[in-house]
Formats: structure tokens, sequence, C-alpha cells
């Protein structure tokens, strides 16, 4: 049973902002010459956008987030999918290191 249950009709305001998002990340990458413009770069950009979109959704739905700011989010966090999962990745780490106290830190 999941812990909570997306409306369809949010759903796919979250898919399509990350996709949108994922296709400006990608021109703008493209512009700058941070990608080379590829088939494969554009489906990066936008799987990356994607996974933002729905982990902000799920994250903001959980703490009952209003879904006007909720969609906000969506659309800056996964403008640039790939910082805002290091982001993510990183503060996952620390927290889960402070919680189990790990590597030496303290007693």
């Amino acid at each position: 049973m999941p812990v909570f249950e997306l409306e369809q009709s949010f759903a796919i305001s979250v898919l399509a902002l990350s996709f949108l998002s994922g296709v400006g990340s990608f021109l703008h990458g493209k512009r700058v010459s941070r990608l080379k413009g590829g088939f494969m770069d554009l489906m990066t950009e936008i799987t990356l956008a994607i996974v933002v979109g729905l982990v902000v959704a799920y994250m903001c739905e959980s703490e009952e987030v209003d879904r006007n700011i909720t969609c906000a989010l969506v659309l800056i966090l996964s403008n640039n999918g790939a910082d805002s999962l290091a982001f993510l990745r990183q503060s996952a780490s620390d927290g889960l290191t402070r919680l189990f106290n790990i590597g030496g830190q303290g007693k």
C-alpha cells in the first residue's frame, strides 16, 4: 500500500513540468557547450529531470506542501537534474551519517 497517492492530473502536471525542465536543461547545455547535443544527452537530461521531479513531488506530498509550491519546486529543481540529485544524495548521506554516528565522530 503506497504512503500516498497522487491524483492523475497532478501526476501529469509533475511529469510535464519535469519533461519541460529536462528539455530546457538540454538546450541550455548545448548552448553553453556543456553537452554535445546528441539523442542520448537529451534522453539523459529528460530522465534526470523526471526522477528529480518525482522525488520532489513525493517529498512535498509527504510533508503536505501546497501543490502550487510543489509545482514551482519541481520546475526549479528539475531544471538541472544532475546537480539536484547530487545535492539530495549528499544530504541523505550526511543525514544517515549523523543518524548512525558512523566514522568515529563520537560515542
